[in-house]
């Protein structure tokens, strides 16, 4: 009995030791290859293998935070939801504007995520080094970092494959009080940062995924708004509006305040009805009875 829990202890501290060594040796390793800031955190790097640990690190993010409630799901029911949270977006928005869906187009998408979901379920080594991994404070700092890059990727995609189909439409090629496309980009915007959370949260109740539509609302307004209105460089306006979301998902309790603050008042001055968590599925199900 005690050599067991010798070697669990022992175990235990060499994931912890593992848990801090991962992160600090991708941002050491990303630095060597010559990664620069600007296009590191706007996806746009070519230092080797940038691009790569930037996509793998936001699909195991992902797969991680989906295992809990997918753990007891049949095999294609659980990979389809971690996809469906990964990418789902990616589905929604190009579709809505008569475009090929992104990870068919960019097919390591499509792998990645199912290589991610595998590891993270099947291969238990991995998985709880992931875990502990993630519990660590350079290891949440690392992965929520990768995550932003890649979901401002989307989204910010999502708008500028909206504002493309509008260009290159032939039936009607200009609005008639609008040359200045905003519903297409904006709405392909948000669907590319929530689309997958909009089919998963649906029935439980949007609220439990408000932070993400939140942020999957405010970011292609303030991208779009800059880049069309203010005609700031659309670089600079992803990087700064990575560089929010990696502050509000580090931070959640001034994020809270200062977002709780400024929706409250949209609320307020508009008179829209607000939600409370749960209400929509309450709702629903008392619809079914």
């Amino acid at each position: 009995m005690e050599g067991t829990n010798a070697n669990a202890e022992k175990t235990k501290r060499l994931g912890v030791a593992v848990s801090w060594a991962l992160p600090v040796a991708i941002v050491v390793f990303l630095l060597v290859r010559g990664v620069r800031p600007k296009p590191f955190f706007t996806l746009t790097d070519s230092a080797p293998w940038a691009w790569e640990i930037t996509t793998m690190g936001f699909m195991l993010k992902v797969a991680h935070d989906q295992k809990e409630s997918v753990k007891d799901f049949y095999w294609a029911h659980a990979v389809l939801t971690t996809a469906l949270a990964a990418f789902g977006g990616g589905f929604l928005a190009p579709l809505l504007v008569a475009h090929s869906p992104v990870p068919l187009v960019e097919e390591t998408y499509f792998w990645m995520v199912i290589l991610a979901w595998y590891m993270t379920h099947h291969i238990p080594f991995v998985s709880d080094l992931l875990n502990t991994t993630m519990k660590s404070t350079p290891g949440k700092v690392v992965f929520t970092i990768l995550f932003a890059i890649f979901k401002t990727n989307q989204i910010v995609g999502g708008c500028e494959i909206g504002a493309q189909a509008v260009r290159e439409e032939e039936l009607l090629p200009n609005s008639r009080y609008f040359h200045v496309a905003f519903a297409a980009p904006l709405l392909c915007g948000f669907l590319s940062g929530c689309g997958g959370g909009l089919v998963l949260y649906y029935e439980k109740g949007l609220s439990e995924g408000q932070w993400a539509i939140r942020a999957s609302f405010f970011a292609p307004v303030l991208y779009y708004g800059a880049t069309r209105l203010a005609e700031i460089d659309k670089l600079d306006a992803k990087m700064a509006i990575c560089a929010l979301r990696v502050l509000g998902d580090l931070l959640p309790a001034p994020r809270e305040r200062m977002i709780g603050n400024v929706t409250a008042f949209g609320y307020q001055i508009t008179g829209i009805r607000r939600g409370t968590p749960g209400q929509e599925a309450a709702s629903s199900s008392k619809s079914k009875v």
